[in-house]
């Protein structure tokens, strides 16, 4: 038999953005020979082959569309939906009809039906994917992952699919393999792909909101051709295992294959008490649910005295339950809710979220948990320590290094301080105290930079603190300050000092006559860097030990012409000069141009085969390359990942977290030809920034490191010669976005230095005190900000920019005064100023102290800004056809281009009546 001839070209852009609701025409190209057409008629179905398929109405209710007609308008309010509720629609299929019936479904034309919302996928929608690597070098892959979809599987809302390397628990932020269009269900992977310690295939459903947080993720095996090498990613080491002579002879692969991945457990818990009474909590638990909730059948929250649920009690609603519905992801808290656990002598310090399936409450290790902070409207008490240590390591005189480490006695009541602050202090004077920096409830150490300049401090002092301040008391432990050769002990409250060798210790003490005043005489006239120390702090008298023979002098002070202020600022000065890094001199990496590509907003994003750095072309939204920094540039290293980049405003030099294969993460210096390697980083990460002092800041998970002045630190041209580690982290109390921006701002009512990012997936802006890592969510009531990543971060003289990971948009945030206190309206101004294409594996970065480049859209005569776009103007017109474009100057005007039948154009555009002449009678009109 003949095939009917079918159509072609099918379109469809659904013009209502209600999910689950379509409207707008289907349109399609008519086959050539329509002789044998009778009519069309459109379908909606689940899947390709019509299953369950629903005709598709026209306006005026009908279902044929005659031959010369070749769109259907829908029906206003059509419902996406098959004549069976448990399979959506995902497809549209436009027959012809003849006067042999309907063409074979086979035959009919098809377009995947997608859905316009604002929403992200809200799952992925597959049963499985599988790879196999067919690449046999080391450390690379190349193969097709391919998927397969679940029954059922709603598609509507999804317009492509994402494919990543990365671990199980990376979700999409490991490298991007590329996308594809629904109904292609397989990518094809290059050989020679390098897929280093990646351990998965993650799979995201797509659209232009943003991907799903949900990911099906299969782990597959690399093959070198002898052997098959299996990547650990929790250790970042590889174990291998020779094959058999059968596989060996018989096999070019592996391919390994597992169902999808369900996530049981909730993700990131907030609470805020709104009950200022002390013991006393209020407010409502909230999280993000499960990726997966199709095993789940409610949540319960408990607070316990631990993380492990020690002493757990339930937590009831305001109406009395435990038990949280699935979909309702928050629980308000019954007014007058008393903090406490089971235990009258162990307070309740945390919260866990627990989900319900039917096999039970999940057990603590798999809840969702929170510090939980009781807001008491004061200063917290004294947290009770059982242990208090700090061991100097710097062997600098008159400077500090070390970690300072503390442990919880049992039974301490934690929920009343946000964290701890540390100083330097003397014991009989807390008030006078240099702070050395704040950590979060939970993390139990400080690191203190070597070279601290710790003055005449004797102690260091730890205090309990919150959004009230600190506590009124401090656990201190007294220090002994290393020089190298001697170990300095200050003893503050009589204006003495000893100094101690490895080998003997000997000490002396003598009455000084005044002790309000040092001696400058003593001071200028110091050999000994310890002995010049000692005289500008003390009073009185001293004694130094050498290892191989003792000498006591005894020095009485009358005079008061130098004040201890003083004397203390030369202490201080001194051991800056002492303690500084060595400079590198001359670099041989160029500084960025300030005035030509730093002029505008740079990107640093993902390509084939490495890194492009861009710069963005504000009208346009397009990305001009500046050059590209591949993989392999040098010999003795080849790296995967570049991210968290920004431009010193020191040296003006480009900077980013590096990830070599093999040995880790490192800050590196670069241009358009080399690189240096200046410090080793703890992790990788794709958040990052410089302060307008010129330190570099990373931000991964929860955790925020510091580099102090990499302009000032030697760069060497491998990694192997780096042994310069951050100077300071801190433990924030959530992750951040992908990109951040620092900026100073008073925000709570004091000027602080802010890390502010916006929110991947929750149209927040998120602001995190960088001494302290406290963190202000801040909203966004224009309602702008979309639920999607934005990967790239800029800062113009302290005006933020963000761009949006799926394009459309740069965004520019401006911060309210006061607005994170707590009377404040806890939002932030949002503004879309310009275009940015889509981008993947992205960061930004820009010279600080430029101006603002004006990112807002300016269009052409006859035409207007929309959106993120330049659309052509369209004047009214009334009896007749309205002007466009150069003819229409403004959008509000009134202008006709051509008039109806009876009408005629006037000189200023208007579509008048023709009015005939007519003598004896009326004219016609």
């Amino acid at each position: 038999t003949t095939p009917v001839p079918s159509v072609s070209g099918i379109e469809f852009a659904d013009s209502d953005d209600a999910a689950n609701i379509l409207g707008g025409a289907i349109g399609w190209t008519p086959p050539v020979d329509v002789s044998f057409i009778t009519g069309y008629e459109v379908y909606m179905a689940h899947d390709v082959d019509n299953s369950y398929g629903r005709v598709v109405l026209d306006s005026a209710g009908e279902s044929v569309v005659p031959v010369g007609v070749n769109r259907l308008s829908m029906q206003t309010g059509t419902a996406r939906q098959t004549k069976n509720e448990a399979f959506p629609a995902n497809w549209l299929l436009v027959f012809t009809r003849t006067i042999a019936g309907l063409q074979l479904v086979a035959e009919a034309a098809k377009l995947p039906l997608y859905d316009e919302s604002t929403a992200v996928p809200g799952f992925v929608g597959l049963s499985s994917v599988s790879f196999f690597d067919t690449d046999a070098d080391p450390a690379t892959i190349g193969g097709t992952v391919s998927w397969a979809l679940a029954e059922g599987v709603d598609l509507g809302f999804t317009a492509e699919f994402g494919v990543y390397l990365g671990n199980a628990t990376a979700g999409f932020f490991g490298p991007s393999l590329g996308s594809v269009s629904r109904g292609a269900n397989e990518l094809a992977v290059p050989p020679g792909t390098v897929a280093f310690f990646n351990t998965h295939m993650l799979v995201h459903a797509e659209n232009k909101n943003g991907r799903s947080a949900a990911v099906v993720s299969v782990q597959f095996q690399e093959f070198d051709g002898e052997a098959i090498v299996t990547w650990t990613s929790t250790t970042s080491s590889s174990t291998t295992s020779s094959l058999t002579s059968t596989i060996s002879t018989t096999s070019t692969a592996t391919a390994t294959t597992t169902s999808a991945t369900t996530m049981t457990s909730v993700g990131r818990v907030a609470f805020a008490d709104t009950d200022g009474a002390p013991n006393i909590i209020d407010g409502s638990v909230m999280w993000e649910p499960p990726a997966d909730p199709s095993a789940v059948e409610g949540y319960e929250v408990y607070m316990a005295y631990d993380e492990d649920n020690a002493y757990g009690t339930v937590v009831l609603s305001a109406s009395g339950e435990a038990a949280v519905p699935v979909g309702m992801n928050q629980l308000g808290i019954r007014p007058g809710t008393e903090r406490r656990s089971s235990h009258p002598d162990f307070p309740a310090n945390w919260l866990l979220v627990f989900v319900r399936t039917v096999a039970g409450l999940q057990p603590p290790s798999q809840a969702g948990k929170l510090a939980l902070y009781d807001d008491g409207s004061a200063v917290p008490a004294m947290i009770g320590m059982s242990g208090l240590s700090f061991y100097d390591s710097d062997t600098s005189p008159g400077a500090i290094g070390g970690t300072v480490r503390w442990s919880i006695a049992a039974g301490a009541d934690l929920a009343f301080a946000t964290g701890f602050s540390v100083f330097l202090g003397n014991a009989s004077a807390p008030s006078a105290r240099p702070s050395l920096g704040f950590v979060e409830r939970g993390t139990n150490e400080l690191l203190v930079p070597s070279g601290t300049a710790c003055g005449f401090s004797t102690h260091v002092l730890v205090f309990a603190a919150n959004s009230y301040g600190i506590s009124a008391e401090a656990e201190a432990v007294r220090f002994q300050e290393f020089d190298g050769s001697a170990i300095i002990t200050w003893t503050s409250t009589t204006g003495t000092f000893s100094t101690t060798s490895p080998t003997s210790t000997s000490t002396s003490t003598a009455t000084s006559t005044t002790t309000t005043a040092t001696t400058t005489s003593s001071t200028a006239t110091s050999t000994s860097p310890v002995t010049s120390t000692a005289a500008a702090a003390a009073t009185g008298t001293f004694s130094t030990t050498s290892p191989t023979s003792t000498s006591t002098s005894t020095a009485t002070s009358t005079t008061t012409t130098a004040t201890t202020t003083s004397s203390t600022a030369t202490a201080i000065s001194t051991v800056t000069s002492s303690g500084a890094a060595v400079a590198t001199g001359a670099t041989s990496i160029k500084p960025v141009d300030c005035l030509v590509h730093g002029k505008g907003p740079q990107q640093v994003f993902l390509v084939a085969g490495g890194y492009q750095v861009s710069q963005l072309t504000i009208s346009t939204g397009v990305y001009q390359s500046i050059y590209t920094w591949p993989f392999k540039r040098s010999s003795s290293y080849t790296y995967d990942r570049l991210n968290a980049c920004g431009i010193s405003p020191r040296d003006n030099i480009s900077y980013c977290c590096m990830s070599v294969v093999g040995a880790g993460a490192y800050l590196v210096r670069f241009d358009n030809l080399n690189a240096e390697f200046v410090a080793k980083l703890p992790v990788w990460g794709f958040t990052g920034t410089f302060d307008g002092d010129g330190n570099y800041i990373l931000i991964e998970s929860s955790k925020l490191y510091e580099v102090w002045r990499p302009d000032t630190l030697t760069g060497y041209d491998t990694f192997k010669g780096v042994s310069k580690e951050v100077d300071r982290k801190v433990t924030m109390q959530r992750s951040v976005g992908a990109d951040v921006n620092a900026v100073r701002a008073s925000l709570d009512g004091i000027e602080h230095e802010w890390l502010v990012s916006l929110g991947s997936g929750d149209k927040q802006i998120h602001a995190v005190r960088r001494e302290s890592g406290a963190v202000c969510t801040l909203k966004d009531p224009s309602g702008l900000l979309p639920s999607d990543t934005f990967g790239s971060a800029w800062n113009f003289q302290g005006e933020m920019f963000f761009s949006r990971d799926a394009g459309g948009g740069v965004f520019k945030v401006t911060l309210l005064t006061n607005s994170c206190t707590k009377d404040g309206i806890a939002s932030a101004l949002v503004e879309l100023v310009g275009s940015s294409n889509k981008t993947r594996n992205n960061d930004g970065m820009n010279c600080l102290d430029n101006e603002n480049p004006r990112f807002m859209l300016e269009c052409q005569t006859g035409y207007h800004v929309e959106g993120t776009s330049c659309v052509k103007n369209v004047c009214t017109c009334n009896y007749g056809s309205p002007a466009m474009g150069d003819a229409c100057p403004d959008i509000a005007a009134h202008r006709c281009e051509a008039c109806d039948e009876g009408h005629h154009l006037t000189s200023d555009g208007m579509c008048e009546p023709n009015l005939c002449e007519c003598d004896h009678g009326s004219p016609a009109v």
